[in-house]
């Protein structure tokens, strides 16, 4: 028996393992210490000092970049079936900071139409990524574990380098970093950003 589910998938994951994680680190150390939009347990980028603090306009992740939008792209036009008319650009990046204990709660990525999560740093019991079942409502007419935990919520098991690409719709949140050091996330965000060709507006 073997899966033949003929809808687009919604969850990919890649690894790039060429990261200079030591400038990486100072990188994203030195962003986080001008950006201090701290709650109890996660940071996230917010108003950059400068435009090098945005990462992916930061000469140290333009190899990365390079590598990544070709995949992005397939994932767009091959993988999620999206109109090849339009184009697909980053309008935003930022740096995650899970510090020990530290975690994001639910939330989603708007319009994007590939959300992506990076993992520079990911260390052991550093706590994986999350992802809603968007069939959740669907699925109360059939018998699940009445448990929301259990029945909608399902965990992507990451390391360091592994790059995950979903829907930005796509609600997720993270586990607690559970050990004793910090986890490094870079988000990005790819949005249709064109009107499409021959269109008569």
């Amino acid at each position: 028996m073997y899966d033949i589910t003929p809808f687009p998938p919604m969850v990919l994951k890649v690894n790039y393992d060429k990261f200079d994680w030591p400038k990486v680190k100072e990188f994203c150390e030195r962003v986080s210490l001008k950006n201090k939009q701290y709650n109890d347990t996660n940071w996230a980028g917010g108003d950059y000092a400068s435009e090098l603090d945005i990462p992916h306009k930061n000469p140290i992740f333009k190899h990365f970049y390079n590598w990544l939008t070709p995949i992005v792209y397939d994932v767009i036009i091959n993988k999620y079936g999206f109109s090849k008319d339009y184009e697909y650009k980053i309008l935003n990046s930022w740096i995650n900071l899970h510090i020990p204990n530290g975690a994001t709660p639910l939330h989603h990525h708007g319009p994007a139409v590939v959300a992506i999560s990076t993992y520079l740093y990911m260390p052991d019991n550093g706590g994986y990524i999350e992802f809603k079942n968007p069939l959740e409502y669907h699925n109360t007419f059939y018998p699940y574990p009445i448990d929301d935990e259990i029945s909608n919520w399902k965990e992507v098991k990451t390391k360091t380098g592994d790059v995950v690409m979903f829907p930005g719709w796509l609600r997720h949140r993270t586990q607690l970093n559970r050990s004793n050091e910090n986890r490094w996330v870079l988000t990005t965000n790819y949005f249709c950003t064109n009107i499409p060709k021959g269109a008569i507006i």
